[in-house]
C-alpha cells in the first residue's frame, strides 16, 4: 500500500470546504450520521455505534489474539450427499471452488443449500481468509499471516463474528460498535475523498 500523499489529501479537503474563508465544515454528505449532526445529539436507540472509536475498536484485538476454535471433542465425518440431478454435479470442486471465489458469503450459504454439488464442497482455510479480506475491506488490521499459523481456528466463525459484528442484525442482534462505525465510515465517507484523490494523484 502506498504512503497518503498528506499534499494530495489537504487539497481533496480544501476542495471539499464549504466556506474557504474559515474552513469549518466540508459540503458533503455525512451518510447516517447527518440526522444526529444538530446543535445538539439526543440519545436515540441504535445509534451509539456513532460514537465509538473507528481504530481502536473494543474486542478486535482479543479476537485477533484469541480467535475462536474448532471442539477438537467432536469428531464426525461429513456426509455427502448425492448429487444426482443436480446440474453442477459436472464440475470439479476446483471449478466450484473458482465460482464461489466471485460470489458473497450470503450468496455461497444459499448455493449450498440448494445444490448438493457446492454443499459437498469443502470451504478450506484459503476461502475464508479471501472473503474476510475481500468482503471487509475495513479490517486493514486483520492479522491472516499470523493466525494462518495456530492449529484449529475456526474461520468460519471468524468470518461471521466480524460480518456480523460490523453491521445491526435484527435476527441476530450482534454488533461490535467500533467495528460497526469503521464499516460507516470505510462504506460512506472514504469514497467522497478516495475519487478526488485518486484523480489528483494521477492528474
Amino acid at each position: 500500500m502506498s504512503q497518503l500523499s498528506n499534499r494530495s489529501f489537504y487539497e481533496v479537503l480544501k476542495g471539499l470546504d464549504e466556506n474557504a474563508e474559515y474552513g469549518t465544515s466540508l459540503n458533503i454528505e455525512y451518510g447516517d450520521i447527518s440526522p444526529a449532526m444538530g446543535d445538539t445529539w439526543c440519545r436515540n436507540g441504535g445509534e451509539e455505534y456513532f460514537l465509538f472509536n473507528p481504530v481502536h475498536v473494543t474486542g478486535l484485538k482479543e479476537l485477533y489474539q484469541n480467535p475462536p476454535r474448532c471442539d477438537d471433542s467432536i469428531t464426525y465425518e461429513k456426509k455427502m450427499i448425492n448429487v444426482e440431478g443436480d446440474p453442477f454435479r459436472k464440475f470439479s470442486q476446483e471449478i466450484i471452488l473458482l465460482i464461489m471465489s466471485e460470489l458473497d458469503v450470503p450468496t455461497i450459504f444459499k448455493m449450498r443449500q440448494s445444490s448438493p454439488a457446492f454443499s459437498n464442497t469443502e470451504l478450506r482455510v484459503g476461502f475464508w481468509i479471501s472473503h474476510i479480506v475481500g468482503d471487509m475491506p475495513w479490517l486493514w488490521d486483520f492479522p491472516a499471516s499470523t493466525l494462518i499459523h495456530i492449529d484449529g481456528v475456526d474461520w468460519e466463525q471468524i468470518y461471521r463474528t466480524l460480518y456480523r459484528g460490523s453491521r445491526y442484525n435484527m435476527a441476530h442482534g450482534v454488533q461490535v460498535n467500533g467495528l460497526r462505525n469503521r464499516r460507516r465510515i470505510w462504506e460512506q465517507m472514504c469514497p467522497v475523498f478516495a475519487v478526488p484523490y485518486r484523480e489528483n494523484e494521477s492528474g
